[in-house]
């Protein structure tokens, strides 16, 4: 048991929990750590705070209500109340507190969002029908959305790639993804000739810049969030009306097509990372969507 600690000692330490034990990524640790200080500064409403056995289920209650009140939708408001229940019970596990005051606190019920996806119209025209630019930037740009849709990485993973990734013997895509866990992801001869292309004409113009990088920015810099966000939302807006134009709408479909195909489901979790099967099931709504779409069109009483 660690000895008594002021509150944002403990918050410290349970950062680094997270940091180091858990190995949330950085992304996820922003995040936490601003849900909780968000808590903390409510919290000033009733005086001050010196540990984090002095918080109370009216506290989180009433913080709740704010939260509501501010019109914040009810999966933002699970998540924040999430960071936050995480970190008393880590407290619990230290010791610094004894009683949970989440006990009688109430989640919101969680919207059921089905994740958008692209028509395979849409998919075909991304890749056949826009005019990407001339040299090394529409090279560029037409393999980063190739890797997107034909492996289904997540935009970190995808600005993580290094060449020693690439098994070209194997046909496969070594990805560290969440947890710092490996997976690997077969990788077809389309998007191998891409990826062949793409490392020629970038070692004619870069050379050996950043060469531990599988796949660097048109510029010869490494790959970063904001800018595979730019290239891909560029190119969705172009061939969809989805309000969402991210690279996890890639992620989506390349998911989504893979079950309208056929795809085992427990493969599809394989390949996407994801930790459990209950993840991957929500792409089964969108397929039997399609199944429903398809009765309405085709039978004679649909």
């Amino acid at each position: 048991m660690y000895p008594k600690l002021a509150i944002a000692e403990q918050l410290q330490r349970f950062l680094q929990h997270l940091a180091f034990e858990k190995r949330y990524s950085r992304h996820t640790l922003i995040a936490y750590q601003h849900d909780i200080e968000e808590f903390l500064d409510y919290l000033t409403l009733y005086g001050s705070f010196t540990e984090l056995k002095e918080v109370e289920t009216l506290h989180i209650r009433s913080w709740l209500a704010e939260l509501a009140e501010r019109s914040c939708s009810p999966t933002t408001i699970r998540r924040k109340l999430s960071a936050v229940r995480c970190w008393f019970k880590y407290g619990r596990q230290q010791g610094w507190i004894v009683h949970d005051p989440f006990g009688r606190v109430v989640l919101p019920r969680k919207q059921k969002r089905l994740p958008a996806f692209l028509k395979q119209e849409e998919v075909d025209g991304l890749f056949h029908l826009l005019a990407f630019p001339e040299g090394i930037t529409g090279i560029t740009h037409s393999l980063i959305l190739a890797l997107f849709y034909q492996t289904g990485m997540r935009l970190s993973e995808l600005a993580g790639l290094k060449q020693s990734d690439w098994d070209r013997q194997q046909h496969w895509i070594r990805v560290l993804g969440k947890g710092s866990k490996y997976r690997f992801i077969p990788i077809g001869p389309g998007l191998e000739q891409r990826l062949l292309v793409y490392q020629q004409q970038r070692q004619a113009i870069f050379g050996q810049q950043y060469a531990e990088h599988l796949v660097l920015t048109e510029k010869g810099k490494p790959l970063y969030a904001k800018y595979l966000y730019r290239v891909v939302h560029r190119y969705l807006t172009q061939i969809s009306s989805l309000t969402k134009a991210s690279p996890h709408v890639l992620r989506h479909t390349f998911a989504t097509h893979l079950l309208n195909a056929g795809a085992d489901l427990q493969a599809i979790k394989e390949l996407l990372g994801h930790s459990s099967l209950a993840a991957t099931q929500v792409y089964v709504h969108n397929s039997i969507a399609q199944l429903k779409e398809m009765h309405k069109r085709a039978h004679p009483r649909g």
